[in-house]
Formats: C-alpha cells, structure tokens, sequence
C-alpha cells in the first residue's frame, strides 16, 4: 500500500494542512474509542486532543464513529460521474466498483483497511455505525447507476458493490491492489457462491411436488 505520508507530501500546501488535519482528527478519535468505548467520547475530547475546535471537526467528519472509523463526508465529483458514463467497460458493475472507489478517493479516502477492521474487532459497536454511512452514501450511487441501468437493476447492482464494500473491510488480510479491483473480486465472489448454492435445474420443482 502507498505510503500516506508520501502521498501527502505531493499535495499542495493547502491539500496537504486539510489532509493532516483530517488525520489528526481520525487518530485521535480512533485512539480514543479505542481506550473507552464510543458512548464515552465526545466531539469535544475528539478536537481537544487533536487541537482543533468542533465547528473544524464537521468539516471533515459527520460524526464521532464516522471519525473512529475514517470514513469522509461523501460526494461523487463531476469528473468521476463523467468517467463512469463516458468510459465504460463491458460490465456496469464493474464501473460501479471504479466509481465507488474513485469517489472515496476524491472525498479524502477511507482509513487504512487493516486498521479499520482491527477497529472493528475491538469496538464492534461501531458495526452499525459504518451500515449506516454506506446507507447514506448509498442512494448516490443508484442515482448515478440509474443513468445507465433501469431502477431496479442499478438498486440491485450497488447493492452489490456495497456488500463487497464491507466484505473488504472485514477481511483480515491486507492488500496491495487497486480498490476497484479488489471492490469487483468481491462481487464476482458473491455472485459464485449464489452459483454454487443454487440447485440443479429442475430439482427445486421437485421438492415442491414432493
């Protein structure tokens, strides 16, 4: 995985203060939850520790478990929705998986995965913490897929990508690829144990019958 700091380092200045900021508050508010629970910390203790007053913290983070976790304010930009309309590949989904993993990039990226999931295993609170950030970011992608796919299909397409979206935060194994390729590795993982799990054709209407 690229190193954070580097990346950082190639920002311009005024990139570079809005991104340790970030950090900082994600550190800390991971730290923090980490050590007591998150019930027991406060957007307050979160600035404190990071030295930044609470009206900095919602420029970067919606809430206490959304900074724990690393998980930005999102937006898809206008040059990630032209590329998903104007690139595509041979699957829909596929290009979903690129515009999911673009758009976390541009709204500032998610925490590294490993710490994330370590997270996760200590502090299971903030499970539903997470379902319910990818809710909400969750409608913006099926108003992008809806430019391509009918309603239901792009309802069904997200769908998937988000459940290989928290797949890969749970995993325990750390990766050096591409999110987008990771994002659509997991699909393909679902859709194959769909396939397996199916019965052989014709042996359904007979159990009915039975």
């Amino acid at each position: 995985m690229p190193d954070r700091a580097n990346l950082v380092e190639e920002l311009p200045w005024r990139e570079q203060k809005k991104r340790i900021t970030r950090d900082s508050l994600h550190a800390e508010a991971r730290r923090l939850v980490l050590e007591h629970g998150l019930g027991a910390v406060t957007v307050e203790a979160i600035c404190s520790a990071a030295g930044v007053s609470p009206r900095t913290f919602f420029n970067y983070f919606p809430s206490k478990s959304a900074a724990a976790l690393g998980v930005p304010e999102f937006s898809i930009g206008d040059e990630q929705r032209a590329r998903f309309l104007d690139e595509p590949s041979e699957s829909v989904v596929r290009d979903l998986c690129r515009l999911v993993a673009d758009g976390l990039d541009g709204s500032g990226g998610l925490a590294d995965r490993d710490s994330v999931h370590d997270l996760l295993h200590r502090r299971p609170e903030l499970k539903p913490e997470l379902f319910h950030w990818m809710g909400g970011i969750r409608r913006e992608f099926m108003d992008v897929a809806e430019l391509r796919l009918p309603p239901e299909d792009a309802r069904r397409a997200v769908t998937l990508v988000m459940a290989s979206l928290i797949e890969n935060l749970e995993e325990d194994q750390s990766g050096l690829r591409p999110l987008a390729d990771r994002l659509w590795e997991g699909v393909l993982a679902i859709c194959a144990v769909v396939t397996r799990t199916m019965p052989p054709a014709g042996e359904g209407a007979r159990r009915q019958t039975a």
